[in-house]
């Protein structure tokens, strides 16, 4: 059920602002982002990735990558520009259609629709694997699914870099004391409808959040077969959570 609620989303949001729904600047809502400055955007981004990963030594060989939860193209385009191959993958058809519209690497840049809980792709394939701002908004159960398939589809030696928001901001102030007190009081159950109601403020913008602590993440991450390398706090969640960019091995 999860995953047809996430492909639900995300074929709305396709259909209504999908540059806006990929990289939500307030200044763009309403379909005001230009082409041109939405992929540069994404080149820019790629750029400063490569530059911190080969100045710390952990530069992906340059084969074949993919992009997981593509939209419709924003980073892709910038690892074709990169790698002998890309393939972009995003369970909206909508996103993948518009995608393939914008593609500009011909053959060398490939993109396909999913709507299922494994990539469809045979093991060891894969390079280089990066995924920005796509797992934070799926279940965890399901974020955490797609990351074991990502070591599997790498080849030995692989790099796959990904982020995953792991909790919401707690403020100081009144307003925190009486969150603690609240978990203190309320049953289990309740708790989770509570945690529920909060991915619903976020589905009223369109989209739900969800989050994986970043101790249960390496763990998950060591039980998929994959060598950790890094852990860096991010702010691509924006302020409201916290954030982590992971680079795992395949060893």
């Amino acid at each position: 059920m999860s995953l047809r609620r996430v492909h639900r989303t995300w074929e709305t949001l396709a259909k209504s602002d999908p540059l806006w729904a990929i990289a939500s600047r307030p200044d763009k809502k309403g379909n005001l982002w230009e082409p041109e400055e939405f992929f540069r955007t994404g080149e820019e981004q790629v750029r400063a990735l490569f530059e911190e990963l080969d100045g710390r030594g952990h530069g992906p060989r340059r084969g074949r990558a993919l992009d997981f939860g593509c939209g419709v193209g924003r980073l892709t385009q910038a690892l074709a520009g990169r790698f002998d191959r890309v393939d972009g993958v995003d369970v909206s058809t909508r996103m993948v259609e518009l995608a393939r519209g914008h593609n500009r690497h011909g053959e060398r840049c490939r993109y396909h629709a999913s709507a299922a809980e494994s990539l469809p792709f045979e093991a060891g394939c894969f390079d280089f694997v990066l995924s920005l701002i796509t797992l934070q908004h799926m279940p965890a159960t399901l974020a955490s699914g797609y990351i074991r398939e990502f070591v599997r589809v790498l080849a030995p030696g692989g790099i796959a870099r990904f982020q995953m928001t792991a909790e919401p901001v707690e403020r100081d102030g009144a307003s925190s004391a009486i969150r603690r007190l609240v978990k203190s009081i309320l049953p289990r159950s309740a708790l989770g409808w509570i945690r529920s109601w909060r991915a619903g403020l976020a589905a009223e913008r369109g989209y739900e959040m969800h989050g994986i602590a970043r101790t249960s993440m390496e763990r998950l991450i060591g039980d998929a077969g994959g060598e950790l390398l890094l852990t860096d706090a991010d702010r691509l969640a924006g302020s409201e959570w916290t954030s982590f960019s992971y680079t795992v091995r395949k060893p």
